[in-house]
């Protein structure tokens, strides 16, 4: 089956169903089918058991009951490790331990991870085979297009379960509030009784009412007493206690709160809570005592106080009122008790914790493997690492491992695991102390999977044994810490105070309406303070008699069918600032049906937060971009813009005309598609350095011209565009055409390298030419010089032509130099000449060298004609002739020379080709070299090869070299085949 036959089908089998786990279901079988695959497994990670449990399970083409396993050893932890994980053929050999693979037959296995909207691991889609996997690209595909739609339910159905769980939450707290609702009706009526009983006594007798002033001025001096008793117990008490007054000036503070707070009663007058509240809590105090003022009601907190030396001190708080006034609160009493020794070991716990967490992810655990029809138990490097065993001290058998766990812990861990395979369990975990390789004992968190035959007997257990032996000492630690804490009073206020401080605390909007009527049952303080409105036993349309009808009409449509409504951005229309004028405000909220024990819709949850300011930023940044967008559209470069965490949304007209792609085009192949090569590694590391950092950044690239597919140079240009408060919303590109620029740059670095080689080659030809000149000029002066002194006749005809050669010599070398200088600086005159006649006249003028009769030159020409300057060509032509005349191989009986004159194209192609000595590999790439000579007893000056390359360079030509020593040397010459109108320019 091809791919888009297996997209078509499985198109059509997953349609039928909607969402959720039925989708998941539907997807794996007709994933199976479309692929004919043998096995599919949609599965869903649990982090808290680091294991995968499936939702889907297709085996032979039919879903089976829902498996779990461990993370840790399998498939699974290769696929989230990798990315995409691929075994085509012979798994089980490269997993010779995975006993699933062998269970189920699998020959091949083909995995993909689920991710989140957050890159964060979700679950995984995997297929398996009994066979081979021909197509596995196919495949890879496949799984690839459906992933990305199994990942969005799955991470929908993630977030319905936490939605359920918050919600089950909430009627949880809900029935609390009814029951301590409840109690404080039973309260207020025994409160009521206990008046009635109270007045009763005080007018039982008017004789126990008249004191007499003896009785009274005895009570007053008890009363006295007793104060001056209290003061000595509040002052000898370790809490501390203090008194302020409306402004929150102490106007009383026992000597513990003195010693807690570093300070005298004489300090203490002068200041106030607040002076010596940590800068970060204030907010919070002064919260909690407005609230205290308005509503009496005290409260408790944990602060910090700042100390005379700078140094904080932690103190748990109970504030209450303690004398009114007219309704205002005049004195504030506040019980103070030192926990900071309790938080520094919270601290210390949860550092303690970190590096729990730090090393199990920098070590391995010990994994197991128990067989336990065979009775093997197989251990990984973990054991040896984790409890210091060597390798000769592991046994493989249950009774070894038994022998090591703690006497104290044996019978309870042994137990529990009869009785987990006797009842068939799936998941077990169990902690105990496990004695490691130095005799101590460690404590052990140990995690285990069975395997079920299918019978349900277990008959194999996969598991692993983490050392948490710090976490179990913390913990304890903990425990003692908090043991000293702990009373009564404090459990019971902390109950009572529950549901106050959860839904004052979220920063959400809470409320729950009942019956058909809708009424208000709840109305979190987040919501009141947001409305200034009265909830509690009113209807919603009491509430809000403006309300819209599409809202109200959504509020019935989940009571009635208990069907959720999610909105994101969602308007709601009310008279916000109750001035008879509806306006909207946004908001992300959930509305659900809430039901009683019976199961039975009774009313809606709202659940909601505002966000009408990030949607009026949203707005603002769409104007913003579309102001920038007609800047860019205005400019003459090209521009782009694209935002911080996605690739580029807007190309102006200029960079479309530019490039000759569509919009379409651009977006979809991006800025990369039309740089160079070259320029974009360098592109792309200054934008990954510039984004990471969050700063403007520029590089000069080459653009690829969409209209001759030409590159010019440009200097892009990329700067951040920031909100008021500061954070990046939008980078804007441009890239200015600077190709001239660069040229003329380039043109001149050319110039410059040329003058400095002319200036090499003058000094060269400098020091060559005065030695070259002065060498057969002192070779002459000495002939001169013996020839006066020499009598003989026939001796001194000798020395004459010793001298007449050193004469021919200089002359040649003076005729090379002559040739050179007017190479160099007279222009290439261009006339018709005949190439033929010019070669005979260049041949015949070279009759006179020494062995020229020996060597036999023919001539081959298709070109008759061409246009160039007949001086260079001339000392192209003698120059090569003449050295096939010098260098011919006498050990071989006739030289050869070969003259061809070829058309090619736009150019004439003459090669001179010999049968000499030829030239040594190790001295062709230097032959064109200035006064370069093979060898020292090498005929001619050195600069003839030099003086062809300079003059074939300035005919607009080349000149290329091909010779092995021994078998002959061929020079090509490639000249332009120029029209007359050339000649004219």
């Amino acid at each position: 089956m091809t791919t888009a036959e297996a997209i078509k089908e499985l198109t059509f089998g997953i349609t039928r169903t909607s969402t959720g786990e039925e989708f998941i279901k539907s997807l794996a079988q007709s994933l199976a089918k479309a692929l004919q695959i043998d096995y599919v497994f949609i599965g869903e990670l649990d982090e808290q058991t680091d294991s995968i449990h499936s939702i889907a399970f297709v085996v032979k083409g039919q879903l089976v009951e829902p498996v779990q396993y461990p993370v840790v050893g399998s498939l699974c932890e290769q696929v989230l490790h990798y990315n995409f994980c691929e075994f085509p053929h012979h798994v089980q050999q490269q997993f010779p331990y995975n006993q699933s693979l062998k269970h189920y037959n699998v020959d091949s296995y083909v995995g993909i991870p689920l991710l989140s909207s957050h890159n964060k691991n979700l679950g995984i889609l995997y297929v398996m085979h009994t066979e081979a996997i021909e197509e596995v690209d196919e495949v890879k595909t496949m799984l690839s297009l459906v992933a990305k739609r199994a990942e969005m339910e799955l991470e929908r159905s993630l977030y319905e379960k936490q939605l359920l769980a918050k919600n089950q939450a909430l009627m949880q707290a809900n029935d609390e509030l009814a029951k301590t609702r409840q109690a404080l009706l039973d309260t207020n009526k025994q409160l009521e009784m206990r008046v009635d009983e109270r007045t009763r006594e005080l007018s039982a007798s008017e004789e126990e009412l008249r004191l007499s002033l003896e009785q009274l001025s005895q009570t007053n001096r008890t009363l006295r007493d007793r104060e001056a008793f209290l003061a000595s117990i509040i002052n000898q008490t370790s809490v501390g206690i203090c008194v302020a007054n409306h402004e929150g000036r102490f106007i009383f503070v026992n000597e513990g709160y003195c010693k807690i707070t570093g300070r005298t009663q004489a300090e203490l007058f002068t200041l106030t809570l607040l002076d010596i509240t940590y800068i970060e809590d204030q907010g919070d105090n002064v919260e909690q005592l407005n609230n205290l003022r308005k509503t009496g009601q005290g409260f408790k907190m944990e602060k910090r106080y700042v100390r005379p030396d700078g140094s904080l001190v932690w103190c748990l708080i109970s504030v209450s009122r303690i004398e009114q006034e007219e309704g205002l609160t005049v004195r504030t009493l506040a019980v103070c008790q030192d926990i900071t020794e309790r938080k520094r070991s919270e601290v210390a716990l949860l550092q303690t914790e970190e590096r729990f967490q730090l090393l199990s992810k920098a070590t391995n655990d010990a994994i197991w493997d128990w067989n336990i029809t065979a009775s093997q138990l197989w251990w990984n490097e973990g054991y040896k690492t984790i409890f210091g065993y060597k390798a000769e001290e592991i046994e493989p058998s249950l009774e070894a491992w038994y022998n090591r766990i703690h006497p104290d812990d044996q019978k309870r861990v042994m137990e529990g695991i009869r009785q987990f395979i006797n009842q068939g369990g799936k998941q077990r975990a169990d902690e105990y102390r496990f004695q490691k390789g130095d005799g101590s004992y460690a404590y052990v968190l140990d995690r285990s999977y069975a395997l079920h035959e299918q019978g349900g007997k277990v008959y194999r257990m996969i598991g692993s044994m983490m050392d948490v032996t710090e976490r179990k000492m913390a913990e304890e630690a903990l425990l003692r810490s908090q043991q000293q804490e702990r009373d009564i009073r404090i459990k019971i206020e902390q109950q009572r105070q529950f549901l106050y401080l959860l839904f004052s605390q979220v920063p959400a909007i809470i409320s729950v309406v009942r019956g058909p009527d809708l009424v208000y049952e709840l109305a979190n303080e987040t919501l009141q303070k947001f409305t200034g409105k009265q909830y509690l036993g009113r209807t919603l349309r009491e509430v809000y008699p403006e309300i819209e009808s599409s809202l109200y009409q959504i509020y019935q449509r989940v009571y009635q069918t208990g069907e959720r409504f999610v909105g994101q951005s969602f308007p709601i229309f009310l008279d916000w600032q109750q001035t008879g004028k509806p306006y909207a405000k946004y908001f992300n909220i959930v509305y659900e049906a809430f039901k009683d024990e019976q199961g039975k819709i009774d009313g809606v949850i709202s659940f909601g937060y505002e966000v009408t300011s990030q949607v009026e930023s949203r707005r603002m940044l769409e104007k913003s971009e579309a102001q920038i967008r007609l800047i860019l559209e205005s400019i003459p470069h090209l521009a782009w813009t694209s935002l911080p965490e996605t690739s580029i949304n807007y190309f102006n007209k200029r960079w479309y005309d530019y490039t000759g792609l569509s919009e379409e085009q651009s977006l979809r192949l991006g800025w990369q598609s039309v740089i160079h090569p070259d320029d974009l590694p360098i592109a792309i590391e200054r934008r990954t350095i510039g984004r990471g950092k969050g700063e403007p950044y520029e590089v000069e690239n080459r653009y690829r011209k969409g209209s001759d597919g030409a590159y010019r140079w440009h200097l892009a240009r990329v700067v951040p565009i920031r909100n008021a408060e500061g954070k990046i919303t939008l980078w804007v590109g441009t890239a200015t055409d600077i190709h001239d620029q660069k040229t003329t740059q380039h043109t001149l670095e050319n110039t410059l390298k040329e003058l400095h080689e002319k200036n090499y080659e003058l000094d060269q030809f400098v020091y060559k030419t005065s030695h070259d000149l002065r060498a057969p000029l002192t070779t002459i002066m000495g002939l001169v010089t013996i020839l006066k002194l020499e009598p003989d006749e026939a001796t001194k005809t000798h020395y004459v032509d010793l001298i007449e050669t050193r004469v021919h010599k200089l002359d040649t070398f003076i005729k090379s130099m002559l040739d050179y200088s007017r190479n160099t600086r007279t222009a290439a005159k261009y006339e018709k000449i005949n190439l033929e006649a010019l070669l005979q006249e260049c041949i015949a003028e070279l009759e006179y060298m020494r062995n020229f009769d020996r060597l036999h030159v023919n001539l081959h020409i298709e070109e008759e004609y061409v246009f160039s300057d007949v001086f260079r060509l001339k000392i192209i032509f003698s120059n090569l002739i003449s050295n096939a005349i010098k260098y011919q191989d006498y050990n071989k009986p006739q030289s050869r020379l070969n003259i061809q004159v070829m058309p090619a194209g736009n150019q004439v192609v003459i090669t001179f080709a010999d049968n000499g000595v030829g030239i040594d590999q190790a001295y062709q790439d230097r032959i064109f070299n200035m006064f370069f000579r093979a060898a020292e007893q090498s005929e001619g000056s050195g600069l003839g090869l030099y003086i062809v390359k300079q003059a074939a360079t300035v005919l607009q030509g080349n000149i290329h070299l091909a010779s092995q020593a021994g078998k002959g040397t061929t020079f090509t010459v490639t000249l332009p085949r120029l029209t007359p109108e050339f000649t004219t320019r």
